[in-house]
C-alpha cells in the first residue's frame, strides 16, 4: 500500500513539470542557488553579476544555461537582490 502511494507522488510529481523543463535543470542549479543565496548574506558580498560568474564557473554550469533557468523559474531572486542593492 505504502509503495502504491510513493508511486502515484512520483507520477505527480513527474507530471507537473512543465514541458522541457528536466532536461534542462541539472542538480548544480540547486547549489548554484545555494551558494549565490548564502554568499549574498555576507556582508562583504560581491555585486551579483560577479558572485554568479564566480559561482558558475567554479561549479562548471553554463552560465548563459543558468541564466534562462533563473529567469524562468526565480525572477523573485532578482528582485530580492535588486531591492538589497546587490
Amino acid at each position: 500500500m505504502a509503495r502504491a502511494a510513493l508511486r502515484r507522488s512520483r507520477a505527480a510529481v513527474v507530471e507537473a513539470e512543465p514541458e522541457g523543463e528536466a532536461e534542462h535543470m541539472t542538480p548544480l542549479y540547486a547549489a548554484a542557488l545555494l551558494k549565490v543565496a548564502m554568499e549574498l548574506k555576507r556582508p562583504d558580498a560581491r555585486g551579483l553579476d560577479e558572485l554568479l560568474a564566480h559561482v558558475l564557473e567554479g561549479l562548471r554550469v553554463d552560465r548563459d544555461e543558468f541564466k534562462a533557468y533563473l529567469s524562468r523559474n526565480f525572477s523573485l531572486l532578482r528582485a530580492t537582490a535588486r531591492s538589497r542593492a546587490y
